[in-house]
């Protein structure tokens, strides 16, 4: 039985979820490919891929207000783009991909959740690095090229030199203005 005889394409797009990539309506591939719609991007990943291979994000383009075109190039440069529609296959709701091959939806994400999911793939660590903080506290505190007068005395000059902001001598920056 072709996958593409039994789907029904119904006219919506895709649901934003957790995708199984189907050898048929209920049998999973081998190697567990799934891939996670979020909005406008697609993360794909193979986890029983002989070799390791960390997740890949994907772009995904809205064609009509029933599918979206997901850019397969990105993972292998022999697959083309394909067109994802929202299809129901033997009552087993998912997206036909390209109307051949069937992806199973295993869990729809709320608007809340693609939104969190989004932030934890955009930001690795909740911290920023250091020198991030650093560099933002000096742009909020004044504007490059700008002097000004530090709490001590010493006249500080913001440019986007770091040795364009010592005032004299190595010998003065260390041992402060001569009297």
């Amino acid at each position: 039985m072709a996958v593409a005889s039994a789907a029904l394409e119904l006219p919506r797009a895709p649901k934003d979820g957790v995708y199984h990539r189907m050898v048929n309506p209920v049998e999973r591939f081998k190697n567990g490919m799934k891939v996670q719609l979020l909005g406008s991007i697609a993360i794909f990943e193979v986890p029983k891929s002989k070799t390791r291979k960390v997740p890949r994000t994907l772009t995904l383009k809205k064609e009509t207000e029933n599918s979206c075109t997901i850019d397969w190039p990105q993972v292998n440069q022999e697959w083309h783009p394909a067109r994802l529609r929202y299809a129901v296959c033997d009552g087993v709701e998912g997206m036909l991909e390209d109307g051949n091959h069937f992806w199973k939806l295993y869990k729809e994400y709320s608007r809340s959740e693609v939104a969190e999911l989004v932030m934890q793939h955009k930001l690795p660590s909740p911290l920023p690095q250091l020198e991030d903080a650093v560099d933002a506290s000096a742009a909020a505190s004044a504007s490059p090229d700008v002097a000004e007068t530090h709490s001590s005395g010493e006249e500080i000059v913001l440019t986007s030199n770091p040795l364009a902001q010592r005032r004299g001598g190595a010998r003065e920056w260390l041992d402060g203005p001569r009297a």
